[in-house]
């Protein structure tokens, strides 16, 4: 059995009467790529801020197998501008405390992982594409050799034809060097694309997980199919009838939304139920009406 990279248990956390994330549990495997998806505002980039310690739960526990690392949505802002690429490599590497022999070498080598190369070395931020600094700032992540990145939007700020060129090179990153990642975004088509796993979020709250495709081809929560209905081409109906159960506040969130809630729906929050049914292990959702195994 592998040993999770990062295990988090009964996360939760509140900025005053906002619940932003609220009894999450999942793990990210070795050399695995984990898609957590919703809506904005579901707690998915809080989520993976309390993963890499930028955040403490207000309850709850993760474990990590070493110091994970944060790739971010808007890069750029991440960059002094003042100073060029190899200044910022230079510091990551520094403060990694990794012992390498040459730092400059090092850093050219970081470059060369992410498709760059040296003479990116002296260009400053303004001078790259938004490409190019999104492989820096996997370049930068990459330079403590962390066995888990979390990805926080990485690909919704460039171009559809960059946005394939960045995930195949967090794909690579997976397959030829074995770094597992926690890919956090609100596009299923990249989620497909890209991850073995999707954990779906919404309210706060996790409220499905599956392998990738099982999940994207046979959605079984009331959110996931309404998320997947929003995806152009889809065949699920674009506008479910609305519910008309009142969601309690021990309630689930999305009964209010939900066409097929009861009045259990909006009474208490139903468990994680694992579908033991289902084809492959460890599929799960919660949800009082679809919960049941078929």
């Amino acid at each position: 059995m592998k040993e999770a990279v990062v295990e988090a248990r009964g996360l939760r956390k509140d900025f005053g009467p906002v619940k932003a994330v609220r009894d999450v549990s999942l793990a990210v495997d070795p050399a695995e790529i984990v898609a957590v998806v919703g809506e904005s505002g579901s707690g998915k980039t809080t989520l993976g801020r309390i993963i890499v310690g930028l955040m403490r739960p207000s309850e709850g526990s993760v474990t990590v197998s070493d110091r994970p690392q944060m790739i971010f949505q808007d890069v750029f802002g991440s960059l002094n501008p003042a100073h060029d690429i190899g200044h910022h490599l230079r510091r990551a590497v520094i403060r990694s405390g990794r012992r390498v022999p040459d730092v400059d070498r090092e850093v050219v080598t970081l470059l060369e992982r992410v498709g760059l190369g040296e003479r990116f070395v002296r260009r400053r931020p303004h001078e790259l594409s938004g490409g190019e600094r999104q492989r820096v700032g996997t370049a930068r992540a990459l330079a403590s050799a962390p066995r888990l990145i979390v990805a926080d939007e990485p690909v919704s700020m460039l171009d559809m034809s960059v946005r394939v060129e960045i995930l195949n090179l967090m794909a690579r990153l997976r397959d030829d060097e074995g770094v597992a990642l926690l890919y956090i975004t609100h596009d299923l088509v990249s989620a497909r694309y890209l991850a073995d796993r999707v954990v779906v979020m919404f309210a706060g709250y996790a409220v499905e997980s599956a392998p990738a495709e099982e999940l994207l081809d046979d959605p079984r929560h009331p959110y996931t199919r309404l998320l997947l209905a929003s995806v152009p081409g889809s065949s699920l109906d674009p506008a479910p009838a609305a519910g008309t159960v009142q969601a309690g506040e021990a309630g689930c969130p999305f009964a209010a939304r939900c066409p097929v809630a009861v009045a259990e729906c909006g009474r208490t929050m139903p468990p994680v139920a694992p579908l033991a049914t289902e084809p492959s292990p460890g599929r799960w959702l919660r949800c009082h009406v679809e919960g049941a195994p078929r």
